[in-house]
């Protein structure tokens, strides 16, 4: 069988944890990591899921998250495919078995595991540091069977237990100095029968006299026995009369007790007491809740005192109280501050939208007026420029040039006198006037382009002006009409404002509350009143309660205080809340009063059935003398107690005399009788010489079979000496050969001696030394080499993994180095799996082998 995956849903701290068949294909698989990373948890794993969980209590390993442990192994067998699965609950694990995708029955899992159990399976093929060290681990039933037996046939010979059965059936018969053996009872016996055989022929000679000697013997022991009589009824008469003198004065101390008890005042009172008493601590939590409720109506009386100021000085609680704010009231007057808020916001905004719309009239007026006086001037501009143009067109300034030109002339002419200056100035004039002509020519074109131009632009902007100063017009006419229609509706909403003001008014007349009162304010005002009259109810029901509570413990206290006044009477004192005695106090006076005279009562009872008692065992000693009561005191009378005890104290000591003369007598008139009977027959003698020569017959027949019984053990004995020197099991020789290979060759072989169960390790040099004189090393490796054999004894008939928590920790290197070739040895045919925490020995195993599957945890796979 080998593993070729690990499937954990829940075990420990693990969760779904999977750990596939690469990681456990080679011969020997190393699982190490650090302390508390759950190399043990694995281990216990594969076991719980092999076996489940066999040990008392509950499973260590739960899982951490909660739920429920389970989990697979797959495993192949044969060339077949095993999964087998477990999960709790119960406590061992419900176990699911298939192999080549079929179910299969937990039968089948058996046969897998070769039918061995959980112990063995655990001390041999998977085992821890902690186990390996334990002797006791590998003295199991099934083990010793392998080490102990002497290996003739399937099943064996164990010669050992022979050899204890032997001695014990031996030991039935006979044991030196022994009284419970067959033989030994039967050779006591024998004795004693033939003693008796000879004191029966001696007393035949003496049956006369004997006989003779009976009947006196007789005589005697019946006046003993009337004398016993005698002096029984002696002393049955003196134990009464001593029992009655103790009752005299018995009945004397009771009666005297009992009329020292003082008369019971207050316990007739008990039951209304106890009724009150009952009452008590109702009554203070009453008078608790008094205060309370006193505190909480000043607190809501000074509330409400808040909310009226806060809602001013016209309002009280008269007013506030007249009427009860019904959810009907409170609906109308909700409707109507409500209807009188909308119509004063919808003015409020109608008003706002007139004035805007009147600010929006006179703007659209300013705007019209200046729009069409900036017209006017624009073209009173415009016209003008035009004039100014119109005459510059005119040729009236190029005339008077040429006036002015001819004047000049003639003026130089005059001044000069020359007419060729005058020439030469006229013609100068003359050109540049014409000049000016051209030029004037130029600038008339371009004025009258211009003026074309001008007329152009002056149609535009008369037109468009024209337009524009239209829509401004009619925008001023929607605008007024606009405005006449809020100035309406604002009408109308003011109507209809004073309309429910009216209502309004006339609402809170009719509930008397305050004319000034604003609508605004209503559903505050409303809210307030509600609260204050809802206070109000509640400070009206603390006031009943506080009432109700009041009379009741002034009534508690009236009963107190009647039943003070029936007790004590004039000398009860004022017992009430305000006077000197409160009632809760003077009921714990009672109480302890009471409970007095309770106890009291006890004990006079308890006095007067004990005097009842007396008094009829009195009277039961008198009818016990045939006596009357009277009789009985008067004989009583003259005696003291010391005297009768001192009568009867003798007759006491003449009554045990006679009772041992009687033994005496009786016991001798028994051995005289029994030698009587025996002389009247000669039967008697004949049956014991019978008896006895059976008897013989039967030692001899015992003696046969012990002498056989004793040949038997011997020759077993024998046997096993010669087993144990040259018939060792194959089992401890294969583990001497590990051992051998572990040790380095210190020690050669292991023997277990027969009845011994402390194994012995042979040295190099024959030296043997037992097991508990090794190492812990060294023990370490035997029981690690007795591991290894069995598994290789137990290979011919189920080959299942090895699997080794940490077995190594307490070897050096060169022996754990030995001890890994013994591994290797056992991997050419098993699965092992070595899990570890020490890295020295993951590099050792690395060196030693040469393909070997290493998983590191924790978080190896997830």
């Amino acid at each position: 069988m080998k593993l070729t995956g690990i499937e954990i849903d829940r075990y420990g701290h693990y969760e779904q944890l999977h750990i596939p068949g690469e990681a456990l294909c080679r011969a020997v698989t190393v699982i190490y990591g650090p302390n508390e990373t759950g190399k043990s948890t694995l281990h216990s794993f594969i076991r719980f899921i092999l076996f489940g969980f066999t040990e008392r209590g509950s499973n260590p390993y739960q899982p951490l998250k909660g739920g429920h442990i389970g989990g697979a192994l797959h495993v192949e067998h044969e060339g077949r495919s095993v999964r087998v699965s477990r999960h709790t609950p119960p406590k061992k694990g419900q176990v699911t078995v298939h192999i080549d995708g079929q179910l299969r029955t937990e039968h089948e899992l058996r046969a897998l595991l070769g039918h061995i159990s959980p112990v063995l399976f655990e001390a041999i093929f998977a085992f821890s540091h902690q186990e390996l060290g334990r002797l006791e681990t590998l003295q199991a039933d099934e083990i010793n069977s392998y080490l102990y037996s002497a290996a003739m046939g399937s099943r064996g010979i164990d010669l050992l237990q022979l050899e204890q059965t032997l001695s014990k059936r031996r030991e039935e018969w006979f044991r030196p100095r022994a009284t419970k053996p067959k033989i030994n009872q039967l050779l006591y016996e024998l004795e004693q029968e033939e003693k008796e055989i000879q004191t029966l022929k001696n007393r035949m000679k003496n049956y006369v006299p004997l006989k003779e000697k009976v009947e006196q013997r007789e005589g005697e022991l019946e006046g003993l026995r009337q004398e016993r009589k005698r002096l029984e009824r002696k002393q049955r008469e003196l134990e009464n009369l001593k029992r009655a003198k103790q009752l005299q004065e018995e009945i004397k101390h009771l009666r005297i007790q009992v009329e020292q008890l003082p008369p019971f005042r207050f316990l007739p009172y008990e039951q209304r007491f106890h009724a009150l008493l009952m009452q008590k601590v109702v009554m203070t939590e009453k008078k608790e809740e008094m205060e309370r409720l006193k505190a909480q109506l000043a607190e809501k009386t000074h509330q409400l005192r808040q909310r009226i100021e806060i809602l001013g000085p016209e309002w009280s609680l008269t007013r506030i109280t007249k009427y009860h704010l019904s959810l009907d009231l409170q609906d109308q007057l909700l409707g109507l501050a409500s209807q009188i808020t909308e119509l004063e916001s919808e003015r409020r905004e109608v008003g706002t939208r007139r004035e805007e719309q009147e600010l929006k009239v006179k703007q659209l007026t300013a705007v019209w007026e200046l729009e069409k006086e900036a017209l006017q001037q624009q073209l009173q501009q415009h016209r003008q420029q035009d004039e100014a143009e119109q005459e510059t067109l005119s040729s009236k300034g190029w005339l008077a040039g040429c006036f002015i030109a001819l004047g000049l002339a003639l003026v130089i002419l005059f001044v000069s006198g020359s007419p060729l200056v005058a020439l030469i100035t006229l013609a100068g004039l003359v050109i540049t006037l014409f000049l000016g002509y051209q030029l004037h020519k130029q600038r008339d074109n371009l004025t009258q382009s211009k003026l074309v131009a001008l007329k152009e632009q002056l149609e535009q902007i008369y037109s468009h002006s024209d337009r524009y100063l239209k829509q401004m017009e009619h925008e001023l006419i929607l605008a007024k009409d606009q405005l006449t229609y809020l100035k309406e509706k604002e009408a109308e909403l003011n109507h209809q404002l004073h309309h429910w003001q009216e209502e309004w008014a006339n609402k809170l007349t009719r509930l008397g509350w305050p004319a000034s009162l604003s609508a605004h304010r209503a559903p505050e005002l409303l809210r307030l009143l509600a609260e204050i009259q809802q206070e109000q109810g509640q400070v009206k029901q603390i006031k009943e309660r506080l009432k109700q509570l009041e009379e009741g413990v002034a009534a508690w206290e009236e009963e107190v205080r009647k039943l003070a006044q029936e007790v004590d009477g004039d000398g009860a004192g004022d017992v009430s809340s305000g006077g000197n005695i409160p009632p809760a106090v003077w009921l714990e006076m009672m109480e302890a009063r009471i409970a007095q005279e309770k106890e009291q009562a006890r004990q006079k009872e308890k006095l007067l059935f004990n005097l009842k008692q007396c008094q009829l065992q009195y009277e039961q000693i008198a009818l016990s003398l045939n006596i009357s009561e009277q009789q009985l005191n008067e004989q009583l009378q003259p005696l003291s107690a010391q005297q009768i005890q001192e009568c009867l104290s003798g007759v006491e000591r003449e009554l045990e005399v006679n009772l041992k003369q009687i033994e005496m007598l009786a016991t001798e008139i028994g051995h005289l009788q029994s030698e009587l009977r025996e002389m009247e027959t000669e039967e008697s003698l004949a049956r014991k010489v019978q008896s006895f020569e059976q008897k013989k017959a039967r030692l001899n027949q015992m003696a046969k079979e012990w002498a056989v019984l004793s040949l038997a053990g011997r020759l077993c004995r024998e046997t096993r000496q010669m087993y144990e020197e040259k018939r060792q099991p194959a089992v401890l020789k294969e583990a001497g050969r590990f051992f051998s290979k572990m040790t380095l060759g210190r020690y050669i072989r292991i023997i277990a001696p027969l009845g011994h169960k402390e194994l012995i390790a042979v040295r190099q040099d024959g030296e043997r030394l037992p097991v508990s004189f090794l190492s812990q090393g060294a023990k370490e490796q035997l029981y690690l080499a007795l591991r290894f054999a069995f598994i290789r004894e137990f290979s011919r008939h189920v080959n299942l993994p090895v699997m080794m928590d940490d077995p190594f920790v307490n070897c050096d290197h060169k022996r754990l180095e030995a001890i890994l070739q013994g591994v290797q040895e056992l991997a050419s045919t098993h699965q092992v799996i070595l899990f570890t925490c020490h890295d020295h020995i993951v590099r050792c195993v690395r060196q030693m082998f040469t393909e070997t599957g290493e998983i590191e945890l924790p978080f190896a796979f997830r």
